[in-house]
């Protein structure tokens, strides 16, 4: 395996590389950046940054840099080179996520954008303030940037939490995009098999699965992976989600 993580970004007209690798300073990174060409003729800036590597490959994943496959980088001449098959393998796993696809001939990408604009803008005027502190949480998804950055496909990881999870359930109940877990398997069609699911990813302390199961339904119709009661009041909502189980 690898030292190095090679990243590789192609989206638009750009085409450039990050290539980086824990550094002997604690605390630090070596990283070394700039065209695609560069990284071929040993032309690429070289830095030592502080910070934390998976923190901030993970950051470049979310830019839309991806695992550059089967290449390695020599540092005596600062160039990306074929990689022997003993060490293809990247040097860091993409994070767990569950994953979204959208059929674009069904549902164009704007139709997916309206949908995020449109629970942002729920969260944030929201009548209950308990659910309003969410909207801040919900814009620094990456699935959300994604989304409104004209991803056609993409996902929400893990430890993003909740959130991330009901906007992927929802692109599926509202606009039939292909979800699934990041083993492949695809994710229930009900909101009522989710809860597996809600407590793998469930991140928010303070809050309780069990005891607040209330705050975590309304989120749920908000995102509109679940339909409102018609004509029901606020209290009369929490009044259902507190007698009903997942």
């Amino acid at each position: 395996m690898s030292q190095f993580t090679i990243l590789r970004c192609t989206e638009g007209t750009s085409d450039k590389v990050w290539i980086a690798r824990n550094s002997a300073t604690n605390g630090h990174y070596d990283c070394w950046y700039g065209p695609t060409s560069a990284a071929r003729t040993g032309a690429l800036t070289a830095r030592t940054c502080k910070g934390d590597l998976y923190k901030k490959s993970r950051e470049k994943y979310r830019k839309g840099y991806e695992d550059w496959s089967d290449m390695d980088f020599d540092e005596a001449s600062g160039r990306v080179i074929a990689a022997s098959a003993s060490i293809s393998e990247p040097d860091l796993t993409l994070p767990s996520r569950f994953w979204y696809r959208l059929d674009t001939r069904l549902h164009p990408i704007e139709k997916a954008q309206q949908l995020v604009v449109g629970i942002s803008d729920s969260l944030f005027n929201h009548e209950d303030v308990d659910i309003q502190h969410f909207a801040q949480e919900f814009e620094s998804l990456s699935v959300v940037e994604q989304i409104l950055g004209g991803k056609e496909a993409g996902g929400s990881e893990y430890d993003e939490g909740v959130l991330g999870l009901f906007l992927v359930f929802a692109l599926q109940r509202k606009l039939n995009a292909q979800v699934s877990d990041d083993s492949n398997a695809a994710l229930p069609t009900r909101f009522a098999d989710l809860e597996p699911y809600i407590h793998q990813c469930w991140h928010w302390e303070g809050l309780s699965i069990e005891s607040d199961t209330a705050i975590v339904k309304e989120l749920a119709m908000t995102f509109g992976c679940l339909d409102r009661p018609a004509g029901a009041s606020l209290e009369q909502r929490r009044k259902i989600a507190r007698s009903v189980s997942f």
